[in-house]
């Protein structure tokens, strides 16, 4: 499990941002923080979780119209099927901090193939990891055609909601977070304060 998400400070100018409603900006930010998240932006997070973890501020019918309103604005893509959710433009903003990062973030890749691998959400993860070529991830983009061909049959493990209840705890689902010693401090890179945080190009 991770042990923090970042938002940078630039998150609140982001007209994208500006223009969401009180209940996307609520889930955006947990989208962009849940301990259920990784290091890809892209995770399981069956909305019952969500549902769950926001209910002291959003009803669970305020959480799906949240979810809608934020594929509508082409911020996440979110795979009612598998439970998938994925950020868009997050590698952007949070490429892996070193080359151990970037080895764990491949094995992460490979653990999300086995489950989506056959579904448009991980082509679209893909694409993006194709489009952004963050630092210490171009080594491996070669990889990707040949990690996600095995895949495209379907799920090695079928995914299901569990019967295990939703206590915080999920060890056993890919979180990226990785170990103390894989992860640095984020680091605030080369942005552009121009640049759309959370916008398509």
């Amino acid at each position: 499990m991770r042990k923090y998400g970042l938002v940078k400070v630039l998150f609140w100018q982001d007209h994208k941002i500006r223009c969401l409603s009180i209940g996307a900006l609520v889930v955006f930010n947990y989208l962009l923080t849940v301990q259920h998240g990784n290091a890809l932006g892209c995770f399981r997070l069956p909305l019952r979780y969500a549902e769950e973890d926001l209910a002291p501020w959003l009803s669970p019918e305020q959480v799906t119209d949240a979810f809608s309103e934020l594929e509508a604005a082409e911020m996440i893509l979110y795979c009612r099927k598998s439970g998938y959710v994925l950020v868009k433009n997050f590698l952007r903003h949070n490429p892996p901090a070193n080359q151990n990062v970037g080895k764990f973030c491949m094995t992460l890749f490979r653990e999300i193939a086995a489950m989506i691998g056959h579904l448009p959400i991980f082509d679209e993860l893909i694409m993006t990891i194709v489009r952004e070529r963050p630092k210490h991830l171009t080594r491996y983009i070669k990889d990707l055609e040949t990690i996600s061909e095995r895949f495209k049959n379907g799920p090695e493990t079928p995914y299901h909601d569990h019967d295990y209840d939703h206590d915080h705890d999920h060890d056993h689902e890919p979180s990226g977070g990785g170990t103390d010693d894989e992860r640095d401090e984020p680091d605030d890179g080369d942005q552009n304060e121009d640049d759309d945080l959370f916008g398509e190009d």
